[in-house]
């Protein structure tokens, strides 16, 4: 069939039946042509059934040079029944099932009836087909009319044409391997046909053929019968003919029904399918009359009725099939359009498919040129997946030797693949893409038989989740992606990927970013929670992530976790929506390999905290004096950064904004004093490094009033605060990047000031002499304003001592830090008191961190305070 041919049949069908078919035989690929008025019939000549009423007689005809085509295979014998039917036949068919050939018979022109003796035709049935020997080839036929059993005798009915001379004819008795045209016909429904030999049903149904011919025409063969509807009809008053095309072109393999203009009545309901069937069961098309010049056909159901309406009121008349082979998913584009497998899941779902009829789309095949003659499907890849597997397999009957495949993104577009072989088919292409993008796709494969032979092969896409490919994970231009969660990924190795971020050009620098590293890359949808953990054989491994390339410097080390070897866990980083995340695997090569094999989990923790927001601080309740410390266990897993407008950022504790997560609580002072909140490590799955800061006002409009990192110890926070009854105080903690963010426990005590809190309580210390102390809970009310703060901000936390100057004027005054582990020192003179230390007061010098002494691992430490006064008045 032409382009052209095949748009007009489309549009006709669109027209005509309302529909067309869904998806054909797979291994009988035929377009569907009615037309009206009937193409007009040959003139019909040769053999003619004479007897009257004939009934499941069957005569094979054996045109000369005529080989028709169906389905990749030609066949060059008809076994044509008086019952409405045809049959393709092989040479092997016949040569299989011949039996004596010594009985000889006079035959004369025209019809005659002779008997034959023969002792091996006792298991021949009635209405058996017998092949005459050449004289009869071509120009006649014989048909069994009875057989007795008894004198083994076979009487047939024989037709000749004029031109053939008298003579003797030797005749060849066939069995009719295989048995299911032995002695009975196929089933009436097509849909469960098993003949194993196309099967064409123009008229089939319980007919008595009362008279039978044909004709050929160059290479188009036409066979014509005469019939009761039902054998209980009292007149032969159908007509219908069959045309095989044969003729090299666009009509090459067509297929014609033609029911004639013939009035016609019926006395019972018919009940077999009229339409085609291949050599495998369900390769079928069933016709349906909708009215007596229209028809609807699918390959789905089979209609076993010529009405489909169960009355048998519809026939045919005036009306014409024709059947063009072509395959239906030829083209990737234009016509004959890929066969599509849909949205395709992590199951193979295996779809029956065949390359018969297939034509070229130009140019071979990438890795197998010779192979030109292809058909296409498509599929699309759900979003969230960047690996997918097309696999094909034998078919079930008719099966192709092997198959070749190639990918492409679109028609004409990129190709991605090309593949002869698979693992379990080793001639059947299996073909693995590997990372995709993350969004949706469609892709279109193209199949060709190997060496551009044909048959039916099974053929599934299924998705691959994420897995990567070899070439991906060597740096941040060139990671493996993850495009969804939970991601897994075992028996991996950061040999051979290289050392691009280590401790001098990395953010975090750690030294266990010096060996080999792998990189994955994930950017999430919406704001998410997720938990890392790496399992290792190898020695020191770590997991490293960042919202930016490790290497540059607007990127931020947002959590780590290293471990000696085993397994190692991010208990919870929390991603914010459209920013690309990367994972850093790695190790510290120090008394290792610069290498480790490693399996890898990403999972989505899917946890929210009810007091992350502002908005929803956990409320500590009204703190009153004298108030003892209760600890209450809380967690930072999972927090989410707060906004950044109204929000000071903390001063402290490498806070982030934008990027650091935090959890928010919230109390109310009953009275006007100092007070500790103290924090400390919960018992299960404690963080390993938080701080926290303090606020007065309303959530988006703060003041920031304090800020601690580590004086708590463990590096946890610890602050003493000066609160003012009636006033409402935040609290925001957070783990510390890169630590581990997990559990905290937090109290909040009042009455807690140190007994030298304010300046007249100051403890005195000799000269030559140390005094001992600690700042916890201490405050700034009546002392002199920003006390000991050499540099002014955060908060106060002051507590005071006392030394005589001696009589030659100078003074030296040094702290050591315990576990406070940085000081500053402010020394005063009070004219008129220490009880009015807050008006009348002299600074005498202030000093936050003193002179260098010496380095330790190349680090200065100036976190203790001295102060050298001179001049003063002993």
């Amino acid at each position: 069939m032409s382009l052209g041919q095949f748009f007009f049949s489309f549009i006709f069908l669109f027209l005509f039946l309302g529909n067309v078919i869904a998806q054909p035989g797979i291994g009988i690929p035929f377009g569907f042509t009615p037309t009206t008025p009937v193409v007009a019939p040959p003139a019909f000549a040769g053999a003619i059934v004479t007897a009257s009423a004939q009934d499941n007689s069957m005569i094979i005809l054996s045109p000369a040079g005529f080989n028709f085509p169906f389905a990749g295979t030609t066949y060059p014998y008809l076994l044509t029944s008086t019952n409405g039917w045809v049959a393709l036949l092989s040479a092997s068919d016949l040569s299989a099932s011949v039996a004596t050939t010594t009985d000889s018979v006079a035959v004369a022109s025209g019809d005659s009836s002779v008997t034959v003796p023969n002792a091996a035709l006792a298991s021949i049935a009635v209405g058996m087909f017998v092949s005459g020997n050449s004289i009869l080839t071509n120009s006649g036929y014989a048909q069994v009319i009875n057989v007795d059993l008894v004198t083994k005798k076979v009487k047939l009915n024989v037709r000749f044409t004029a031109a053939v001379a008298a003579g003797v004819g030797t005749f060849n008795f066939f069995n009719l391997i295989p048995v299911y045209f032995n002695s009975s016909l196929p089933t009436n429904q097509l849909s469960t046909y098993a003949g194993a030999r196309p099967f064409i049903t123009p008229l089939w149904d319980d007919l008595a053929t009362s008279s039978f011919a044909y004709n050929l025409t160059g290479s188009v063969y036409s066979i014509r019968w005469t019939s009761k509807w039902d054998k209980a009809n009292a007149a032969a008053n159908n007509l219908c003919w069959l045309r095989f095309d044969a003729t090299p072109g666009a009509t090459y393999g067509n297929i014609g029904f033609n029911y004639y203009n013939q009035a016609y009545t019926t006395a019972g309901t018919p009940s077999a399918s009229i339409g085609i069937a291949g050599v495998c069961t369900g390769d079928f098309y069933s016709v349906r009359p909708t009215a007596p010049t229209t028809a609807a056909y699918d390959s789905t159901s089979s209609s076993d009725t010529l009405s489909g309406q169960g009355a048998g009121s519809l026939r045919f008349n005036n009306f014409s099939i024709t059947w063009n082979p072509f395959s239906p998913n030829d083209n990737c584009s234009g016509t004959r359009l890929p066969t599509d497998l849909g949205l395709i899941t992590s199951s193979c779902s295996f779809i029956s498919a065949s390359n018969v009829n297939a034509t070229t789309s130009g140019s071979g095949m990438s890795c197998a040129a010779a192979e030109v003659k292809d058909v296409w499907f498509k599929f699309t890849k759900p979003a969230g997946i960047s690996s997918v597997i097309i696999t094909t397999a034998p078919g079930a009957c008719q099966i192709s030797p092997g198959t070749t495949i190639e990918a492409w993104t679109s028609c004409g577009g990129t190709m991605l693949g090309c593949t002869t072989s698979g693992t379990t088919y080793p001639t059947f292409g299996e073909l693995t893409l590997y990372d995709r993008p993350c969004t949706s796709e469609i892709f279109y494969v193209r199949v060709t038989g190997d060496g551009d032979a044909i048959g039916k092969f099974n053929i599934c896409a299924k998705t691959n989740g994420n897995t990567p490919s070899p070439l991906t994970g060597t740096t941040c231009g060139n990671p493996t992606n993850i495009c969804s969660l939970p991601y897994t990924q075992t028996g991996m190795t950061t040999a051979g990927y290289g050392n691009e971020y280590d401790s001098t050009n990395a953010q975090c620098h750690d030294p266990f970013l010096n060996g080999e590293d792998y990189v994955f890359a994930y950017t999430p949808t919406a704001n998410i929670c997720v938990r890392v953990q790496l399992t290792s054989a190898g020695v020191n491994p770590s997991v490293f992530v960042y919202d930016g390339c490790p290497d540059l410097g607007t990127t931020h080390c947002i959590s780590s976790v290293a471990g000696t070897t085993g397994i190692i866990r991010i208990n919870s980083i929390s991603l914010i929506a459209g920013v690309t995340y990367y994972f850093l695997v790695d190790n510290n090569p120090l008394n290792a390999t610069n290498n480790i094999p490693f399996d890898i989990s990403i999972t989505s923790l899917g946890t929210s905290l009810a007091y992350d927001p502002c908005a929803a601080a956990f409320n500590l309740g009204n703190i009153a004096n004298n108030t003892a410390c209760s600890f209450g266990t809380y967690s930072t897993e999972c927090s989410q950064p707060s906004a950044t407008v109204g929000y000071p950022t903390p001063t402290c504790g490498g806070f982030i904004d934008g990027v650091t997560g935090d959890v928010w609580f919230k109390f109310t002072a009953t009275f006007s004093g100092n007070l500790l909140i103290k924090t400390q490590p919960s018992a299960v799955n404690p963080t390993n490094d938080a701080a926290m800061a303090v606020y007065t006002g309303t959530c988006g409009a703060f003041a920031l009033s304090a800020c601690d990192d580590n004086s708590a110890g463990n590096s946890l926070p610890q602050l003493s605060i000066s609160v003012t009854s009636g006033t409402t105080y935040y609290i925001r903690v957070w783990t510390v990047n890169p630590a581990n963010t997990g559990n905290f426990d937090l109290c909040l005590t009042s009455a807690c000031s140190p007994p030298n809190d304010l300046p007249c309580a100051a403890v005195y210390v000799p000269l030559g002499g140390t005094a001992a102390g600690y700042n916890t809970c201490s405050g700034f009310n009546n002392e002199p304003p920003n006390s000991a703060q050499c540099v002014v901000g955060g908060n106060v936390n002051t507590v005071w001592y006392k030394a005589v100057v001696p009589a030659g004027g100078s003074i030296r005054i040094r702290t050591h830090p315990l576990t406070l582990t940085d000081t500053q020192i402010q020394a005063f003179t009070f004219g008129s008191g220490c009880a009015n230390a807050t008006t009348i007061y002299t600074s005498k010098g202030c000093n936050d961190d003193g002179p260098d002494c010496g380095t330790q691992s190349g680090q200065s430490f100036h976190d203790y305070s001295e102060l050298v006064l001179s001049g003063q008045t002993p």
